[in-house]
Formats: structure tokens, C-alpha cells, sequence
């Protein structure tokens, strides 16, 4: 907003010497780095004896005076018959030489000394005295703006033992002035260093910051709509001493609460009144998310964000479990080191567990006569996906996947048989599961969805159960376990002494195209069988809870997909959002732009979040494509799926299809039947 604020260096006021000295405009001036073209004289506010003049810099290309010069400059004089006024001008520029100073961005920069009674100064547009109110001026952030570099100057005078006595608004000097509303306005909560928020501010000061918080839309400072200051506000102030009730300058609009920034929220319970508790307060989502995220932090101090972004980050990978990362508003422009860029993140490998049931899960395997391996989502989290494919692989076992293992395992390998689904499913498949000798259950997530109303766990006497950190072999349960323990399993294993075994029939895989009447209506039980081909390698699919979360599940999948399907809560509306925020992962993971996400998602779930398809548009070219058809026969569905814009099109397609309003199939028939008949009761 403003690329430079600046304060001038104190002078004291001297009300007996008003001797004004000019310059004739046009008149050049000779200083050690450059020359000084005077343009026109700068009417001053009367209260000092110098007099002041807009200056053009013309730049010394001389050798060795290759100093980059500013634009324009201020000359300030003092009359060589005045002491006075010539005494002040002297020590004000030994402030500005004062090595605290001449490095601060807080102050006016000194040019030139070009002779005792006449000094060039940096030139800014103007002072926060002349600044008319605007509607679109940000004032939040002017404030927080000059309050910062005036409390960086009272520290930077303290350690000279000097006082700044003369703040008033004509010296607060602002340059680069640019209006926006494109970011909206920050609550003036402003976390200034220790070492600033201990110094001791001058009166004078304390009466200029509130003056800058007074509506006065016909003169004072910076006014704006008495609606806007009806907002309770959070400012600095010197241990926050004391609450200022604005009723006498603005009739009572509201209270401003004068407090330090503190992460803690006892502090700031402690200096609010009790009655205005409830309002202000902008960490009750991370108060909520300390519920459901493993690890938690607030980016408060630049010099600490990235070790506390790192360590969070960490943390999500050591536990795969996801995390809160909260960033202040006032936090977002805050500069950082980025040397930490450059190390990736490194987790320590733990050593073997000395009570690692390695050798027991071994006797097991080997000892086996009709197992089973079941593949379930959480081998996502445990990041197994490929030792789990090398065990499939290497024993040849029967394997099946959860609901939420599905998609994880390569459903074209031979001894893949798809999702188990129970007494929903093939016969052969259910004699075989039940009576195994061996299951071992990989990553198991047991909720009711994922195991048709907990119907599919294996049985405990038969399983190994390898979760995380634990690994459980029938009743006893071995704790701790260090990541790796399938790895271990697999480099142990001697592929000679692992059984070969058959197991039951597979599915036979039936032409659905050719045995459906293409002008019959669609209906649940052949139309995903119908649409499968339109999968390919490296897809995402996506499935919303109701009937397409139950009718995903009979995919067939090809190499390198993923399915992502209800599996715990059966809440609606949250897959459209997720397939946004996948297919975008999936982008940049792959650096293919070519990347697809389909997503099933029914009317009811789609009406709750309809609004974000409006992003896949947000920001695109007017040539964007977008494609939509509808289909209510297999005959219909049938030339759209083999349409080119469907098959090597891109953008969004959308393809709405008609099915019977109580058209559901397996599991999910059953709960209708019984929510039916409890209402004919």
C-alpha cells in the first residue's frame, strides 16, 4: 500500500525565529554526490524557522561516483542570520548521522550536507497530515504501518538517550501511495518484537495513534464510516494498561480494546472484560481442529515460522495423520528464511522392536493350507502400497480388498479377486474366507461401512493383523511396532516353503453390453458394469455415499487407479469438493496435464456443493471446454461414453443420467427394505 513511511529526525520548535532564506527556483545546488535542481518551494505547517524546496537530483556520472540517484529531493535551508534556526538544523542533522538512524528504513534518509546552513533530504509524496479520506483506503494497515515505524524509532532514539518530541502528523512522511480492495482489510493485531513493545511512547504519540482511530469525516485524519468503527478492534499499546472508551469523541460507537498481541488466550481473557469475551476471538476453528489433527501450530514469529512449518509437516508424515497449520492475517506479508527449502524433510528410522513376532508370523505362513490375503485402506497411511503388492505377487495368494482397499492392489494379477463382500457376493467366495486357516489382514479399518455392518472381519483365531505400530496374531497383540515390519516380513521370507494354493472360481467376466437391451431404461445393477471402459491406467474415481459409493464398488479397475469411495461417515456433498482438490494433486504429482478424475455423484449430494464446479472455470480462457450430456437409455449412454469429446476431450464433462427413484442394489437394498417396513408398522 505504502512503499515507504518515514519520520523525520527531531528538531524543537523555536516560535521567536521566523527568518525565511530562499532559493530562486532554477538555482542548482552542488553537493558531494550529486548536483540539486531547485523546482519550487514546499509550504511548510509554520511552526519551524527552516525553510524547504522540492528539488530535481541530477546524477554525478564522474568515476567513482557511480552512486544510484533518487528522482527528487528536499533542500532545507536555514538563514545564515538566524542562530537559532541554524543551530537546530545542525543538530538535527547529527541525528540523521547517526549510525542507528542513517541504517533505519523508519527515518528520512540524509543525502547531502551541502554547506552548514543547507542539507538535501529524501523527497516522499506526502504526510499522513494531508491524506484525504478515501473509501477504498486500507486503513488498518496504514495504522498498523505507522505505528510500527514509529515505535521502531523510539527505539532506536533510546539507545542515543534521545526522545522524538515532535510526532505529530505533518512529520509522518509517506511515499508510493496505492489505493486497493483487492486484499481485504486486517484486523490491526500486530506482533512487534519484545524489545519495541517495552519502550517507554511519548503523550505526544499516544495522541496522534488516537487521532488516527477518531471519525471526523470534515477534517482530522483518516476518517472513515461510523459503521466501520462499530467493530470491536484489537490494537497495540504498551502492556496493554488500559481499555479506551471512545464515547466522548464518537458518541459511544463502540469500545477499543488497547492490548499486546499475545498467542495465549489466557492473556487476552484476562484484559477483555468478561461481557465482550465472546466477540474478537479467531481461534475457535484451530480450537476445533486440536480435536481432529494430530499435531498443532500458530506462525507467529517470522523468525521461527520455518522450523514450526517443518516440524508440523513432519509430524503429518511420521503419523500420517493430518495436521493444523494456522496462519495470522498480519502474518501473510511477514519475510522468512527459506534456507530450510533446501533440506528435505527426513524422518529417523526406528530400530527393530527385540519383541518383534517376526519368526511367529513366518511359522504362520509357512504352515498355512488355505489362506488369504485382504487388502484395506489403511496401507495408504502406512505407505505399504508396495510391499503389499510384492506379497500378492510372491505367494500367489487368493486376495481380496475392503471397500477401502479397493483400487490398491492390481485388480488384472490372477489371484485378485476384487472387493469381498460377503453374503452380498459369489457363494464360493464366502465358503472359502470363512473357513481359511490364515488371513492376513493388512491395514484394517473396521467400521461398519467398510465391512457390510461388520460381517467381512476376519475371523481373530485365523488373522495376523498388521496396523499401525501393532501387529496382532490372532488374540495377542505386540505394541510398537517400527515401520517396516511388512519389508522385514518379506526379506525373511523363504519363497520355497510358502504353499501354493488354489483358491475358489473367480468371477467370470460377462459382455454386459452385448446382453443389455440398449433402448431398456437405466438401472443400478448393470449400469457400472456398463461404463467401466471408459477407465484407464492412472485414473482417479471417485464415488459419493448412496448408490454410487454401493455401485463403485464393482469396478474393475485398471493399473495404477485409485478409488476413492465412502468407507467410514456417510455424510453427502463432500466428493464433488474432493475430486476438485484430487485431480489438481494428481496434476502436479504427475506433472501430466493430461490427468483425469471421475467422479459418481448423486442429485442429492451434488445439490450440496453444486457451486464448486464454478472453480473448474475460475481464471480459464473464454475457449475453455465444457460438455454436458444426459441419458436415460443404454442406448444413450452407450454413444456418449464412445463420444470423442468423452474419450480425448478435455475440461469438464458433465453426464447426467435417469434411474428409478428407488433403484438400489445389495447392502443398500436391504436398508431400504427395513427402513420401509419399520414405517408400515
Amino acid at each position: 500500500m505504502y512503499s515507504a513511511i518515514r519520520l523525520t529526525a527531531f528538531s524543537p520548535r523555536n516560535s521567536f525565529s521566523r527568518t525565511v532564506f530562499s532559493l530562486a527556483p532554477g538555482c542548482t545546488l552542488h553537493g558531494a554526490h550529486w548536483k540539486y535542481h531547485i523546482l519550487n518551494p514546499i509550504k511548510g505547517d509554520g511552526t519551524h524557522a527552516s525553510s524547504v524546496f522540492k528539488a530535481r537530483v541530477i546524477p554525478d556520472h564522474s568515476p567513482g561516483k557511480a552512486l544510484e540517484a533518487p528522482k527528487w529531493a528536499l533542500i532545507k535551508v536555514a538563514s545564515p542570520d538566524d542562530p537559532t534556526a541554524s543551530e537546530n538544523l545542525k543538530r538535527e542533522c547529527n541525528i540523521y548521522r547517526l549510525p542507528g538512524v542513517a541504517s533505519a528504513n523508519c527515518f528520512r534518509k540524509l543525502y547531502d550536507i551541502i554547506d552548514k546552513n543547507t542539507i538535501a533530504l529524501e523527497w516522499l509524496d506526502t504526510t499522513l497530515a494531508e491524506l484525504e479520506y478515501r473509501s477504498d483506503t486500507r486503513t488498518y494497515r496504514l495504522i498498523g504501518k505507522v505505528l510500527r515505524e514509529m515505535l521502531s524509532s523510539c527505539v532506536i532514539l533510546e539507545q542515543y538517550n534521545c526522545v522524538n518530541t515532535d510526532f505529530k502528523s505533518a512529520n509522518v512522511l509517506l511515499s508510493a501511495l496505492c489505493f486497493s480492495k483487492d486484499i481485504p482489510e486486517l484486523q490491526t493485531n500486530l506482533p512487534f518484537e519484545e524489545e519495541i513493545w517495552k519502550v517507554e511512547i511519548p503523550q505526544q504519540l499516544r495522541d496522534l495513534l488516537r487521532s488516527m482511530l477518531v471519525i471526523n469525516p470534515s477534517k482530522g485524519l483518516l476518517p472513515w464510516k461510523e459503521t466501520l468503527i462499530r467493530s470491536r478492534l484489537s490494537d497495540w499499546i504498551k502492556y496493554g494498561e488500559r481499555f479506551h472508551k471512545l464515547a466522548e469523541e464518537l458518541g459511544n460507537p463502540g469500545i477499543l480494546f488497547l492490548l499486546p498481541f499475545d498467542c495465549g488466550e489466557t492473556f487476552w481473557k484476562e484484559k477483555v472484560p468478561k461481557r465482550e469475551r465472546d466477540y474478537g476471538d479467531y481461534r475457535h476453528f484451530a480450537t476445533m481442529a486440536s480435536r481432529v489433527t494430530k499435531a498443532q501450530t500458530n506462525l507467529m514469529d517470522p523468525m521461527t515460522v520455518p522450523e514450526q512449518i517443518d516440524w508440523t509437516l513432519e509430524q503429518a508424515i511420521i503419523h500420517s495423520q493430518p495436521v493444523y497449520i494456522e496462519l495470522p492475517g498480519d502474518m501473510v506479508d511477514a519475510a522468512i528464511i527459506a534456507s530450510r527449502l533446501n533440506t528435505p524433510i527426513s524422518v529417523p528410522e526406528c530400530p527393530p522392536s527385540p519383541n518383534e513376532p517376526l519368526p511367529e508370523v513366518l511359522a504362520r505362513i509357512y504352515n498355512a493350507r488355505q489362506p488369504l490375503i485382504l487388502v484395506d485402506g489403511e496401507c495408504r497411511s502406512l505407505r505399504i502400497l508396495d510391499e503389499v503388492d510384492e506379497l500378492v505377487k510372491i505367494t500367489g495368494w487368493p486376495t481380496w480388498t475392503t471397500v477401502f482397499g479397493k483400487g490398491l492392489v492390481n485388480e488384472e494379477l490372477p489371484n485378485v479377486y476384487g472387493h469381498y463382500n460377503g453374503s452380498w457376493g459369489s457363494k464360493e467366495w464366502q465358503v472359502y474366507f470363512e473357513s481359511a486357516d490364515l488371513i492376513i489382514a493388512l491395514g484394517p479399518h473396521y467400521t461398519d461401512t467398510n465391512s457390510y455392518h461388520f460381517t467381512t472381519i476376519p475371523r481373530e483365531e485365523v488373522s495376523v493383523s498388521l496396523s499401525k505400530s501393532m501387529v496382532q496374531i490372532g488374540s495377542k497383540c505386540y505394541r510398537d511396532i517400527p515401520d517396516g515390519f511388512l519389508f522385514r516380513v518379506l526379506r525373511s521370507l523363504d519363497k520355497d516353503c510358502v504353499p501354493q494354493v488354489e483358491g475358489p472360481p473367480r468371477s467370470t467376466a460377462t459382455n454386459v453390453r452385448a446382453a443389455i437391451d440398449h433402448d431398456g431404461a437405466l438401472v443400478q445393477k448393470t449400469f457400472y458394469s456398463f461404463v467401466n471402459e471408459i477407465f484407464r491406467p492412472n485414473d482417479l474415481i471417485l464415488t459419493e455415499t448412496g448408490t454410487a459409493g454401493h455401485g463403485g464398488r464393482q469396478f474393475q479397475l485398471p493399473p495404477h487407479s485409485r478409488l476413492f469411495g465412502p468407507a467410514t461417515w456417510l455424510s453427502i456433498g463432500y466428493m464433488l469438493l474432493a475430486t476438485l482438490g484430487a485431480i489438481v494433486a494428481k496434476r502436479e504429482i504427475s506433472q501430466n496435464a493430461n490427468a483425469r478424475a471421475i467422479l459418481f455423484i448423486g442429485d442429492g449430494s451434488l445439490q450440496m456443493s453444486v457451486q464448486e464446479i464454478a472453480l473448474a472455470f475460475f481464471g480459464g480462457d473464454d475457449e475453455q471446454s465444457a460438455n454436458s450430456f444426459s441419458a436415460r437409455t443404454y442406448g444413450e449412454l452407450a454413444g456418449i461414453v464412445q463420444d470423442d469429446r468423452i474419450q480425448k476431450g478435455s475440461g469438464l464433462k458433465v453426464v447426467e443420467v435417469f434411474m428409478g427413484q428407488e433403484d438400489v442394489q445389495g447392502a443398500l437394498l436391504n436398508l431400504m427394505k427395513t427402513q420401509i417396513a419399520g414405517e408400515q408398522r
